[in-house]
């Protein structure tokens, strides 16, 4: 059986060739042809582009690069602050911001600021503090400012645990003050009335030990105080404090009704001896607040994060913006492909006009894209 015979593919070949030969010629002429616009267009566009980049003011940029110990606060949380706008207003009220942005209102000037800050933190935990400005010299110390800024915040807010239960014993003081000032006066104005004789040992020794049980549960309290700063429901030693406490409420209780009910004391020494014991209670309430405020003073030190500046800003030399070789460039090439684009587009309707049947076609076509 004869072997079937294949196809001359050579003309095939030949006119495919001939095509992209036609095509390539073509797209050259057309290149040629606007050879002013596609080359004298990106060149004018550059020089316009350098011209306005030289009106354009420089603006530079410092940088310093802080480490913060967060031993009780994340680092998420120190670049909230950063962000805040308790850090906007004080640079702001620092530097005085509002005519160097030359904005009408504090709200534009902090979102001015806002836009001249960026802060990131890196993968090893350093936090990059970057500010932008005119001057070279307000933007070193502005970066340089945060970290000083940031440790005052830190502090003033009180983040820590140690921080806030300080704040809670300080509220309470006042109060403590005030009451143990008026049992001392309570006392005194009793000594002053007289009628008070000595009582017999027994009941010496029960003003005693009542007196000693009001110390412990003033100094239980205080104890509760300063371990219910956060969650106390959780805290196992809080509910055991708690259930001593009460256990010491019911020691006094007794105490104090085998107090009353000796019968051997008269009303002025009974009033006489509750004076001095709760003069005793305030007293020692009192002076634990002000040991447990001294505690949490020196807790909050340590425990209050340390900015650590691994780098200061330095005054920049160089400007950081405007980017004026890359604006030029960018410029020039995006005129050079409208040129191009420009070109064939006006090569493809000059060959329009002189086909009639590509004239009907485009005819056509804008007659459906008409909008009725």
């Amino acid at each position: 059986m004869p072997e079937p015979t294949l196809p001359n593919l050579s003309p095939y070949k030949h006119d495919d060739m001939m095509e992209d030969e036609i095509s390539l010629l073509d797209l050259a002429i057309t290149l040629a042809k606007h050879k002013k616009l596609i080359i004298g267009l990106p060149f004018i566009v550059a020089m316009l582009a350098a011209v306005g980049t030289l009106i354009i003011p420089n603006t530079y940029t410092a940088t310093t690069r802080v480490l913060p110990s967060v031993a009780a606060i994340p680092k998420e949380t120190l670049v909230s602050l950063l962000n805040s706008q308790l850090m906007s207003d004080s640079l702001i009220h620092r530097f005085r911001l509002q005519p160097v942005y030359q904005t009408r209102s504090h709200l534009s000037t902090r979102k001015a600021l806002q836009d001249a800050v960026k802060i990131v933190i890196a993968k090893d935990g350093v936090i990059d503090i970057s500010v932008d400005d005119k001057s070279p010299q307000r933007a070193a110390l502005m970066a340089n400012s945060f970290p000083v800024i940031l440790q005052q915040i830190t502090h003033n807010f009180g983040l820590t645990e140690a921080a806030q239960r300080r704040r809670l014993l300080e509220r309470q003081l006042p109060d403590a003050k005030h009451v143990f000032d008026q049992a001392e006066l309570d006392l005194n104005s009793v000594r002053r009335g007289g009628g008070i004789d000595k009582s017999d040992e027994r009941v010496q020794e029960l003003v005693r030990k009542s007196s000693e049980l009001k110390a412990k549960i003033a100094m239980k309290e205080v104890e509760l105080v300063t371990m219910g700063v956060f969650d106390p429901a959780r805290n196992p030693n809080y509910i055991r404090t708690q259930q001593e406490l009460s256990d010491l409420w019911s020691e006094f209780s007794k105490v104090d009704n085998s107090t009353m009910t000796t019968g051997k004391v008269s009303d002025a020494e009974l009033d006489y001896l509750r004076k001095i014991r709760d003069l005793n209670y305030n007293e020692t309430r009192y002076d634990q607040l002000l040991k447990q405020i001294e505690i949490a003073k020196a807790d909050e030190i340590k425990e209050t994060p340390s900015i650590q500046v691994l780098e200061r800003a330095d005054i920049p030399e160089q400007h950081s913006k405007p980017k004026r070789a890359m604006i030029v460039m960018t410029s020039a090439l995006a005129a050079g492909f409208l040129a191009i684009l420009w070109a064939f587009i006006a090569e493809a309707l000059q060959k329009t006009k002189a086909d009639e049947k590509r004239k009907a076609g485009v005819h056509l076509l804008l007659t459906y894209l008409h909008w009725k």
